[in-house]
């Protein structure tokens, strides 16, 4: 949870101070030394995710993190290669959608299938 107010902050702008305690604490629990690095908010965004995918390992909680970010294709590049970058083009959020099962749509004619399937 402590991450997820560091991100919000650091969306927010203006809290660096903060952000870096969050990470600091979060940091020192683990047994490591404070975060080092440069307090520039797209710096500390990608720090924040960092951190979250150490603390969260195994918890399937990195794909979520990358497509709230829209940092999909420069953190899983072969997801991507065709289709486009997610921090620029639209368009390539048609793929993040999951499809709608046909038995799903069959039962409900309102329904319109994800847009890229």
């Amino acid at each position: 949870m402590l991450l997820l107010k560091a991100e919000a902050l650091n969306t927010i702008g203006g809290h660096s101070a903060e952000v870096v305690d969050i990470l600091n604490m979060t940091r020192n629990r683990a047994g490591l030394a404070d975060y080092p690095g440069a307090t520039d908010q797209a710096t500390l965004e990608d720090e924040i995710l960092d951190e979250r995918a150490r603390e969260l390992l195994a918890e399937n909680n990195r794909w979520w993190d990358l497509i709230r970010a829209h940092k999909v294709g420069a953190n899983v590049p072969r997801f991507l290669t065709e289709r486009g970058d997610d921090s620029t083009d639209e368009s390539v959020w048609d793929y993040y959608y999951w499809p709608v099962a046909e038995s799903v749509m069959l039962k409900n004619e309102k329904l319109l299938q994800s847009p890229g399937y």
